[in-house]
C-alpha cells in the first residue's frame, strides 16, 4: 500500500475544510473499504441452481479452483439447490472450499424462491460474506434478492 494511503487512512485528523469537506470523507470511505479487502481474506459465496454435470456447474468448478490456487487469498463457499451430485460435492470440499445446501432452491419452482431468498439472506449476513457471484438464471434472481437483503 502506498504510505501517503496508509498515512491517511492512520491519521486521526478528522477536521475538514469548507473547500475539501465533500472530497475526503469519500476518499476516506474508498480507501479504507480498499485497505479491509486487501488486508483480510474476501469471503465468496458461488451460488448456483443445480450443482449436476451441466456447462454452468463445470465453469463453477473450474472458477473456484483457480481462484482457490490464485495469490490472494480467498474464502470460498459453493452454494447450491436441492439438485446436486454428492461426487461433485465431494471434489470441492476436498479442495477446502466450503459447502452449503440450500434445499429451497428448486430448478423452475417460483413458490420456494422467497424461503430461498431468505435463507441465502441468513447466511450472507451470518457467514459475513463478501462477494456473492450467481452462476444460473434461478440463483442469479435469489442471489440479487437475498444481497439487497443482507
Amino acid at each position: 500500500m502506498d504510505h501517503d494511503v496508509a498515512d491517511f487512512i492512520a491519521s486521526d485528523d478528522r477536521s475538514y475544510s469548507t473547500s475539501n469537506w465533500n472530497q475526503k470523507p469519500l476518499n476516506l470511505l474508498i480507501l479504507t473499504t480498499v485497505a479491509n479487502l486487501v488486508a483480510d481474506e474476501t469471503r465468496v459465496l458461488h451460488l448456483i441452481t443445480r450443482f449436476l454435470n451441466g456447462g454452468a456447474e463445470k465453469t463453477t468448478e473450474n472458477t473456484l479452483r483457480a481462484l482457490n490456487t490464485a495469490e490472494k487469498e480467498y474464502d470460498l463457499r459453493l452454494g447450491f439447490g436441492a439438485e446436486y451430485d454428492k461426487n461433485h460435492v465431494k471434489e470441492m470440499e476436498d479442495e477446502d472450499i466450503d459447502t452449503v445446501c440450500f434445499r429451497s432452491i428448486r430448478h423452475y419452482n417460483p413458490f420456494t424462491a422467497v424461503v430461498a431468498v431468505l435463507a441465502v439472506a441468513v447466511y450472507l449476513r451470518r457467514e459475513n460474506i463478501d462477494i456473492i457471484h450467481t452462476h444460473s438464471t434461478e440463483a442469479g434472481i435469489i442471489g440479487r434478492f437475498a444481497g439487497w437483503l443482507a
